[in-house]
């Protein structure tokens, strides 16, 4: 029996369809896959509007970006979640440098409740000291901080913290494993001193 050329059409069109449907389908479970995760690290912390903003898509209005990074104490926290979306190119060109970072890590680092747990009321940079070790060169930046009365750390004035190191192709606001400090006085000691100690006492167990 001879079949009708419309019968061909309908069978065309049903198999056109479906194989849409399927593609659109497995497009659909591939996206899916592929969204991020929601970090819950973010919730009740100053970070969570941004986090969120991000999450949904958005990009983050630029006061926004601007008030964090002007801060040492969210301003690497910005680059982080900037650079976990992709967005790191957002982040302001005048805080991307390795003295910025450095002083941005070792404050977080401070702000610590186990540490000095306050942001410092100054910081200053010391120096930037290249130690050298097995052949190889770690950058260290040096800072003087002080805290103002009431907190308990005001009667000792200026200290010294170490944050570091960068090696020859870091990048500024890598991962700082030899970011710390002891609260040395810095009349009683030298930034030679900190780095040599930070770098064989801290740096060196945390990359064991």
């Amino acid at each position: 029996m001879k079949r009708s050329p419309f019968i061909f059409l309908i069978f065309a069109f049903t198999y056109l369809v479906i194989g849409c449907h399927e593609e659109k389908s497995k497009a659909a479970n591939f996206l899916s896959k592929k969204k991020k995760s929601r970090d819950d690290k973010y919730d009740s912390t100053i970070f969570e509007p941004l986090y969120n903003t991000l999450y949904a898509g958005q990009d983050l209005p630029e006061a926004y970006i601007d008030s964090f990074a002007k801060n040492s104490d969210t301003r690497s926290d910005l680059y982080d979640l900037l650079e976990s979306f992709g967005k790191e190119n957002q982040f302001p060109s005048e805080f991307m440098s390795f003295e910025k970072a450095a002083e941005s890590r070792l404050t977080t680092w401070l702000e610590y409740p186990t540490e000095l747990d306050t942001v410092p009321s100054r910081m200053e940079l010391i120096k930037k000291i290249d130690h050298l070790d097995s052949g190889v060169i770690y950058t260290y930046y040096i800072f003087k901080f002080k805290t103002d009365q009431p907190h308990w750390a005001a009667k000792d004035g200026w200290m010294v913290g170490v944050a570091g190191p960068y090696l020859k192709n870091s990048k500024p606001y890598d991962w700082t494993k030899g970011t710390f400090s002891r609260f040395s006085k810095i009349n009683e000691t030298t930034p030679e001193e900190e780095v040599k100690w930070t770098h064989d006492n801290v740096y060196k167990r945390n990359t064991e």
